[in-house]
């Protein structure tokens, strides 16, 4: 079955990545779709695996009869250390560079990355992060939320040490943060953590100073 023919004037593009050490599933596609129906594919995301999501997103449009165009999706490899430079960016510089060239032409663009790398036998480092753009109309009007943290944590004493940050951005202001913390990491560094959840709650977790986002792992 072929993309359906958008007919409205303006057209936006929406690429989501959901990513898991060093693999990266990407998935682009041109149309317009309100808020709700973003969620809805994100909501959807919590029951497939990244590898999945690219046929799972297709068929949620197509069933619910949106229009789209131009749907892609890739598999991309990551290099480690460039994902942890990546957060290192998200985490503590005013523009965000790295993640903003990756976005490209994207005006609405979702991305979750866990990844986590044996440094030693007994010591694993690691980032999460979670990052939306809004862009309803041209950069001095986008939105920018992120979620990040980068943790090392050493197995034989059961110690983790952890850098934590929730920023925002709007229009041509630089990043500022809304909650940061060193030390303790906030999201585990064990166990499962739902990065998709944390996007769907971003607009909470922002109004809450990041109180909600310490209280779902607390």
């Amino acid at each position: 079955m072929s993309d359906k023919k958008i007919e409205s004037k303006k057209v936006y593009t929406y690429r989501f990545e959901f990513g898991s050490d060093e693999t990266l599933y990407a998935i682009t596609f041109k149309g317009r779709i309100v808020s709700e129906e973003v969620k809805k594919i994100l909501k959807m995301a919590q029951n497939h695996l990244y590898s999945r999501m690219a046929g799972a997103i297709h068929s949620y449009l197509k069933q619910n009869h949106i229009e789209y165009s131009n749907f892609r999706s890739e598999e991309i490899f990551v290099e480690y250390s460039e994902i942890m430079s990546l957060a290192g960016d998200l985490l503590h510089s005013f523009s965000c560079e790295k993640m903003i060239r990756r976005i490209g032409d994207a005006d609405y663009y979702y991305v979750v990355m866990d990844c986590q790398h044996w440094i030693r036998n007994d010591c694993y480092e690691g980032c999460y992060y979670a990052v939306r753009r809004i862009a309803p109309a041209d950069e001095a009007s986008c939105r920018y939320d992120i979620i990040v943290q980068t943790f090392v944590s050493d197995v034989s004493d059961c110690r983790a040490q952890g850098h934590f940050a929730i920023r925002s951005k709007e229009g041509k202001q630089n990043f500022h943060n809304i909650s940061a913390k060193e030390g303790e990491p906030v999201l585990p560094v064990s166990g499962c953590v739902d990065l998709t959840e944390l996007l769907l709650n971003i607009d909470r977790i922002i109004e809450t100073g990041g109180f909600l986002c310490h209280s779902l792992y607390k």
